[in-house]
């Protein structure tokens, strides 16, 4: 239906232009981003590209043309269709994306591109069997929707797609998968604005992994389990929200697998069983170099005080932490000066050190906290862990997850070489990714060191919430998957609720038979009627009755 013209400058990616003939069917089907195909060597094999932008041209889009047409439309007729098939044509410039070659019967896609297509080449929409090759249809994995080029829905004859007025449904049926293993051991972003289900999807991804507890390999063919660190900053993953959304706690193949850190009422006793404890942290157990890293900001690093905190022995610092949890700014002044051996005359160091150490202290503090040591076992046990750090202001959760970060990847170093080595293999799930992640000191230096050295020892991470636009050239370059639903290619959700609500309030109640991890004794208290996500079908058939599947 076209031919290539060549290559152009895109910055880091390959672009390509195009020569595309006039059709009148342009005008009804999804143009903007859509998948183009460009011949090869031969009809087996062909360069892969999205189109970015189109442009009319030929006689008709000229001068005399032009003059053509607004004449034309003054006297309220059309431009015969002729006209336009002899002096229109479109130029595209697409995003090379890759190579497609076909090899005893599969579809193999190679994400380079090094040769050079002839001038004349040409080039194709992709067939419906391409076009679901292409999204991911065929792969095995968690459903994330159907595709959707803007108001072009790929999901005709589908009963599970809510059909709304804004909608124009296509054939064939095309549902994305998102091969969930890719998710450990490796860095990945999820890029979209506010609103597209950023949260949801990686709701829905972690829900598909944890059928099974993932595992890797280990020296010795040891299968170890990977754990996972949610920090969630809305308080949206646990429990069921305000809009009665529900969290993975209402996943049932997940409750013995879920373990929630949060200072928040549980709304019923069911959902109090996950909770294994605050958010706080004895800080005498860290090293205080660490904790004063990452607690204060980049500019206070070089300050004397801060030096000499950072220095402090684990008798020393233990003693000053109590001395502020007890009496905080108006700690003993001769007690700061002797831990911090200071000489007289340097009241101002010791003011200073006690000021900041009293900000730590009332931040972080809580000395019967045994959050470390239940996390670490949960983790090793392969549970998702969500550390609720919706309730805290300002930096106060990036220093909670710089800490919990830097301790994880400590241990793991540690660990790394040893004989016996014990270490964890954890995906950590930052959202607002944007606002965390960078090279610079201060709590943003210890999810940057995870996401660039935690491949090595098998701690993957997930940035669901990063905006375009919003990370820099260092960051970009740690990242091995993105998942951008961007306007124009996104994903229509399927109407898929992760649990069947009961008719009263104590409709289908049951006992509660495991707790996750053995973090606490086993309860019997009732919960909710719940259905795995997995079976949707009887979930979608509770809500909309009659419908067949």
């Amino acid at each position: 239906m076209g031919i290539f013209r060549g290559f152009s400058q895109g910055g880091m990616e390959f672009h390509a232009d195009l020569v595309l003939p006039y059709r009148s069917e342009f005008q009804s089907i999804p143009m903007h981003v859509q998948f183009l195909i460009v011949q090869l060597e031969n009809q087996n094999e062909g360069v892969l590209g999205r189109i970015t932008s189109t442009t009319a041209d030929g006689r008709l889009t000229q001068g005399a043309g032009e003059d053509y047409g607004l004449r034309v439309i003054a006297e309220d007729r059309e431009i015969p269709e002729d006209l336009r098939d002899q002096y229109l044509k479109y130029r595209v410039n697409i995003r090379v994306l890759g190579v497609l070659r076909e090899v005893g019967g599969r579809i193999v896609f190679a994400p380079s591109q090094r040769r050079l297509p002839h001038v004349g080449s040409r080039v194709a929409f992709l067939s419906p069997e391409l076009l679901r090759e292409v999204a991911g249809h065929n792969l095995e994995g968690a459903e994330l929707g159907f595709l959707a080029l803007g108001e072009f829905i790929y999901a005709r004859g589908d009963r599970r797609l809510k059909v709304e007025e804004w909608m124009q449904v296509r054939e064939p049926v095309v549902v994305p998968r998102f091969p969930i293993r890719q998710l450990v051991s490796r860095r990945s972003f999820v890029f979209a604005r506010a609103g597209f289900g950023k949260s949801n999807l990686n709701k829905l991804l972690f829900a598909g992994l944890y059928e099974e507890t993932p595992t890797v390999e280990k020296r010795g063919g040891r299968q170890v389990p990977v754990g996972t660190i949610i920090f969630d900053p809305d308080g949206e993953y646990f429990w069921p929200d305000d809009k009665n959304r529900p969290g993975l706690c209402d996943v049932p193949h997940l409750q013995d697998r879920i373990v929630v850190f949060t200072n928040r009422e549980a709304p019923s006793r069911f959902y109090q069983s996950f909770v294994a404890g605050g958010i706080k942290l004895d800080i005498r157990r860290l090293r205080p170099a660490d904790v004063i890293s990452i607690a204060l900001s980049p500019e206070k690093q070089d300050q004397q005080n801060v030096r000499k905190l950072k220095g402090m022995n684990d008798a020393d610092w233990s003693e000053l932490v109590d001395a502020i949890a007890a009496e905080g700014n108006a700690t003993d002044l001769g007690l700061i000066k002797r831990l911090l051996r200071l000489e007289e005359g340097q009241e101002a160091e010791a003011l200073a050190a006690r000021a900041n150490m009293t900000t730590i202290v009332k931040m972080l503090h809580d000395r019967s906290s045994q959050m470390l040591d239940m996390l670490l076992a949960a983790l090793k046990q392969g549970c998702i862990c969500v550390v609720d750090v919706s309730q805290l202001r300002g930096s106060s959760a990036l220093v909670l997850s710089g800490l919990i970060l830097n301790h994880i990847f400590q241990h793991n170093q540690e660990q790394f070489t040893r004989a016996e080595p014990d270490t964890i293999p954890t995906i950590a799930v930052i959202e607002e990714a944007q606002s965390v992640l960078g090279p610079g000191g201060g709590s943003g230096a210890e999810p940057w060191r995870w996401l660039r050295c935690g491949a090595l020892h098998c701690m993957g991470e997930g940035g669901p919430q990063v905006r375009p636009g919003c990370g820099d050239d260092h960051t970009a370059a740690g990242v091995d998957l993105y998942r951008d639903p961007e306007p124009g290619r996104q994903l229509v959700r399927l109407p898929l609720d992760l649990r069947s609500r009961p008719d009263g309030p104590e409709a289908g109640e049951q006992p509660l038979q495991r707790r996750p991890a053995q973090l606490a004794p086993e309860r019997t208290d009732p919960r909710p009627c719940c259905v795995l996500e997995q079976q949707r079908r009887q979930a979608i058939s509770s809500v909309h009755p009659g419908v067949q599947f």
